[in-house]
């Protein structure tokens, strides 16, 4: 399942979601892909889901620390013990952006003790632990 607003070029590549298509095709009907925010999808379709329903979450899509820390928080509630969280762009930092992504991964580590970190570099590998 993969959620994204597909509207932005990425690293040079004009049509990101055409790409991603291309890049994705031989998986076939096993991809689910969702042309909407992460708070929309997060917070509507997946509201009232009772169950975790992901064994792996990566998480990488705006670098405001604030929609990190949000999209961070919401997903973990899908991931299954035992399951894997992927952050993306720890280490990543720019001029006019108050806030990145790295206090917000810090934070969401610091109020969750039910996580085992297994790799903290540019990106930070979590694992949920069994209950």
């Amino acid at each position: 399942t993969c959620v994204d607003v597909w509207f932005r070029a990425v690293l040079g590549v004009e049509n990101y979601e055409q790409r991603f298509d291309l890049n994705t095709s031989e998986y076939g009907a096993r991809i689910i892909k969702r042309k909407t925010t992460s708070l929309t999808f997060l917070c509507g379709e997946l509201a009232n889901t009772p169950e975790p329903l992901f064994d792996l979450i990566y998480v990488d899509g705006s670098h405001r620390g604030q929609d990190v820390l949000v999209d961070a928080a919401l997903c973990w509630r899908l991931l299954v013990p035992g399951g894997i969280m992927i952050c993306d762009d720890y280490l990543w930092t720019k001029q006019g952006v108050p806030v990145p992504p790295r206090p917000a991964i810090d934070a969401f580590l610091v109020c969750h003790t039910d996580c085992r970190v297994l790799h903290k570099d540019y990106q930070v590998i979590v694992e949920k632990m069994l209950p």
